[in-house]
């Protein structure tokens, strides 16, 4: 078989060089027999052909002979579509509870299409795993979405913290008695409390809030690697307690003149009350005090970015804190 190629071979390229070498004379002979040297020429180029078609013979061979190799391809793409998935694991526990991506008005496969495209990024993180043993597969599965779901809760305090400090203003002014239905977080929030979890939201990903979220899960590999064995110790909730009160410490700022305004209102509506009770100040006092704190409230917007500047950089570098805790 491959003697047959050769020679088919060294006659066509024989036949072409030949042709092309006539063609200045107007001559295309189909084969040319009259000088020896042509059939030297024709003889060498059929010894070439018939290395190539031995050649082409011993490939097919060794391919036939590789066909246990070729099964060993399945195994090894399914090998890294596992590891696609761990990596999907701890970055989809992260996703879950990222600021805007966890809002009820956007589609879980939106949520999964992000959690996967950004588990790209981690599958070199993610060393070989043995397919063989499903439990330790199943409980290493379990792990990364713990870590990960972590990594959320940490940056979705980010959202949460803002909205606590602006619910202390709501309840003080009176505005808590009018929740409503916030749509970033699919809870009930008052007026204030929903306005600053809006521009919060907003504020995250104007923070590249987003981009800190996938680098600190990448980050989170080097604390903790991918391995089945896993650690809780007191100390995670110390370090989550710790970063809780800190960022509480950043953003309080932002309410403390609203609740300074609204305390002194109500001072000075209690000792005029005191000195003159036919002013009736419940009537108008209320009318006051609102039209105050809301003033007040809106000159404090203008200070929420930078207070929320810090409070992503502090939550940034207290993760690797909150990690190191689960390192066995």
């Amino acid at each position: 078989m491959s003697a047959a190629i050769g020679h088919r071979f060294g006659d066509r390229l024989g036949h072409r060089h030949l042709a092309s070498s006539d063609r200045g004379s107007g001559v295309y002979p189909v084969f040319r027999s009259e000088s020896l040297g042509d059939f030297r020429y024709l003889a060498s180029v059929r010894r070439i052909g018939l290395d190539i078609g031995n050649g082409i013979y011993r490939s097919d061979a060794q391919f036939d002979s590789a066909g246990g190799a070729m099964n060993m391809v399945p195994e090894i793409w399914l090998n890294e579509w596992v590891r696609w998935l761990i990596a999907a694991a701890r970055f989809g526990g992260a996703m879950a509870l990222m600021p805007g991506l966890s809002s009820p008005q956007v589609p879980p496969l939106a949520r999964t299409t992000v959690a996967f495209g950004a588990a790209l990024s981690g599958i070199a993180f993610v060393p070989p795993v043995n397919l063989d043993n499903f439990t330790l597969l199943a409980v290493l599965l379990l792990r990364e979405v713990a870590i990960g779901m972590l990594i959320g809760f940490a940056f979705a305090a980010f959202v949460w913290l803002v909205e606590w400090v602006a619910e202390i203003v709501d309840w003080q002014v009176g505005f808590g008695f009018s929740a409503l239905v916030d749509p970033l977080l699919g809870t009930k929030a008052a007026i204030v409390a929903r306005a600053a979890t809006l521009l919060a939201g907003v504020l995250f990903f104007q923070l590249d809030g987003h981009h800190w979220l996938v680098r600190t899960v990448a980050l989170s590999y080097q604390f903790l690697p991918v391995a089945p064995n896993f650690a809780l110790r007191a100390a995670l909730g110390e370090s989550w307690m710790a970063l809780l009160a800190n960022g509480l410490l950043v953003v309080l700022p932002f309410v403390v003149p609203a609740i300074g305004i609204v305390l002194l209102t109500d001072f000075v509506l209690g000792m005029m009350g005191r000195a003159a009770p036919q002013l009736s100040v419940l009537l108008w006092g209320m009318p006051a005090r609102i039209g105050l704190a809301i003033l007040v409230i809106a000159f404090s917007f203008a200070a929420l970015p930078n207070l929320c500047e810090k409070l992503l950089r502090h939550i940034a570098i207290s993760v690797p804190t909150l990690l190191s805790t689960l390192r066995t």
